[in-house]
C-alpha cells in the first residue's frame, strides 16, 4: 500500500494533484481511497476518517460514496477490513488460468467475504507466478497494481460473497419486455419494472427471453465476471449480470474483470 503522498507525487502532468499535493505533503497516514466503496462491513470493528480531494474532512460515508483519501484512527484486532472499492472499469475477455493449469485446483480459495485478498495471493504466487501471464485474470490484477489505478497497489479479484455485494450495491431490477421504457433517476435501484436513463447514460436493453435485469450502471449489462473463488480444478465461480446468478465456468472461458480493494 502507497500512502497519498506518494501517490501524488507518483502521477505527472495533472496541475491539481501537484496543487494538493502541497496540502497533503507531510501527510504520512492517508491513503488513496481508488475507487467507489460498495460494501461496509458491519462485522469490523476499524474507525475511519475520510476526505475529499482539497484536504476536507467527509462526514456520513455510505455505500455509493467515492472520497478521496482515508486514516485509519483504529484498527479492527482482528485484521477485518471494513470498507471495499471497486474500480469502476471492466476487463474483458479474460481467461481465469493459462492453457496448462484450467485443470489443476489451486485449493483453499474462499468464498466469503475476507477471502479475495487471499485467494488471489494464492493465485498470483502459484506454480512461481505462471498464473499471472497475458490474457489471464491475474494479469490484469498485476497490471492495476502496477500502474497504480486510483493510486493504489493492492488490487484483488473478489471473492464470490465479495462479488456478490457489488451486485447489490449497483442495484438491478427485473424488467419485463413489454414495458416501456420510463427514465429513471441515477444510482441503485431495486424493484420495479424500469429503464431508460440512468448515471447519466442511455441504456440499451436487450432481453433474456421474456425478462432482463436491469443494472444502474451501463458496463455490466449482460456481462459475465469472474471471481476468485474456485468451484473445482476445472471451474471458478462467475456472476452473470443478465440472470443475477452466481454460476461456474469452465477456467478457460474469456470473461470479465473488476478489480476491488479492502482496508
Amino acid at each position: 500500500m502507497i500512502s497519498l503522498k506518494e501517490h501524488i507525487y507518483g502521477f505527472t502532468g495533472t496541475g491539481r494533484l501537484t496543487q494538493i499535493g502541497h496540502q497533503w505533503e507531510t501527510e504520512e497516514d492517508l491513503f488513496p481511497v481508488g475507487g467507489k466503496i460498495y460494501y461496509i462491513n458491519p462485522n469490523s470493528t476499524e474507525e475511519v476518517e475520510f476526505f475529499d480531494e482539497y484536504g476536507d474532512p467527509i462526514e456520513n460515508v455510505t455505500v455509493g460514496s467515492t472520497p478521496y483519501a482515508y486514516r485509519k484512527v483504529h484498527e479492527d484486532p482482528n485484521g477485518i477490513d471494513k470498507y471495499y472499492v471497486y474500480y469502476d472499469t471492466l476487463y474483458t475477455s479474460k481467461i481465469w488460468a493459462p492453457s496448462a493449469y484450467q485443470s489443476t485446483s489451486l485449493g483453499g480459495t474462499g468464498t466469503a467475504i475476507g477471502t479475495g485478498k487471499a485467494n488471489t495471493k494464492k493465485a498470483m504466487e502459484a506454480e512461481s507466478g505462471a498464473y499471472v501471464v497475458s490474457g489471464t485474470v491475474w494479469y490484469q490484477i498485476k497490471a492495476m497494481r502496477d500502474n497504480l489505478y486510483g493510486g493504489c497497489d493492492d488490487w484483488f479479484l473478489p471473492s464470490r460473497q465479495e462479488l456478490e455485494e457489488l451486485r447489490k450495491a449497483i442495484g438491478f431490477q427485473k424488467l419485463p419486455s413489454s414495458d416501456p421504457a420510463p427514465e429513471m433517476t441515477p444510482g441503485p435501484v431495486t424493484g420495479g419494472s424500469i429503464a431508460g436513463v440512468a448515471d447519466g447514460q442511455t441504456h440499451s436493453r436487450t432481453y433474456d427471453g421474456n425478462t432482463t435485469y436491469y443494472p444502474s450502471a451501463t458496463k455490466f449489462i449482460d456481462n459475465y465476471i469472474w471471481t476468485s473463488s474456485e468451484y473445482s480444478a476445472a471451474i471458478s465461480w462467475v456472476w452473470y449480470c443478465a440472470t443475477q446468478a452466481m454460476d461456474s465456468y469452465y477456467k478457460s472461458y474469456n470473461f470479465c474483470v473488476v478489480g476491488v480493494r479492502a482496508f
